[in-house]
């Protein structure tokens, strides 16, 4: 059997980018918010790139901070502050996509931290991670909607800010609620085939 990886914690500190950036942009310190998510960025990816565990979504988490500071210097604070929030959601959009079409879910990057390695490319294991990665694509994407929809309607305090805020949460209520219940289905496949005469030791790895 093979030991439990240990989880790479360093990429959850990606969530201290986004509240560096909402609080000061929150102040309309434009540059300094985007600066101080780059630099939290740029320590986070330089890690991932030396334990070899490089995170697609700090990547675009990345870019967008290094797009925002080009377009601070480029287009000016008006247009940015106008565009920057469906820029943002639709970046993270285009990401989640993508990694699908290639058929490599963004949360198959996180999930194999937490697993043997002989388990990556079991069915069970990746179609479970494959749900979570199309719910956060489809989040991402409505949140690109509603953000168009703010641009053109206005309720920014709604559309920009309460509804998305919402949908994250049930993005990550469902990461944590789903993947559960996925473990114990794929615990009884594991032991199913281990009744039937596969691998004897299926029934000791931890899914997730």
């Amino acid at each position: 059997m093979i030991g439990k990886p240990k989880r790479n914690l360093v990429s959850y500190l990606g969530l201290a980018a986004w509240l560096a950036y909402g609080l000061l942009d929150a102040r309309e310190y434009w540059k300094t918010a985007a600066s101080a998510g780059l630099v939290i960025m740029l320590a986070i990816v330089a890690y991932e790139i030396l334990a070899r565990s490089i995170k697609i979504i700090d990547c675009t988490s990345l870019g967008f901070f290094l797009l925002a500071i080009v377009a601070l210097a480029t287009v000016g604070e008006g247009s940015f502050i106008r565009y920057q929030t469906i820029f943002g959601w639709g970046l993270f959009a285009v990401a989640a996509w993508v990694t699908m079409i290639c058929g490599a879910p963004f949360r198959l990057q996180y999930a194999r931290e937490r697993v043997p390695r002989d388990l990556w490319n079991k069915p069970s294991f990746r179609r479970v991670h494959f749900r979570v990665s199309v719910a956060w694509a489809i989040i991402f994407t409505l949140d690109t909607i509603l953000a168009a929809i703010a641009l053109g309607i206005g309720h920014r305090l709604l559309l920009v800010v309460i509804l998305p805020g919402a949908s994250m949460v049930l993005g990550f209520l469902l990461t944590v609620l789903y993947t559960p219940y996925d473990r114990r289905e794929f615990a009884a496949q594991m032991t199913k085939t281990s009744l039937l005469g596969g691998d004897s030791h299926s029934g000791n790895h931890e899914y997730v």
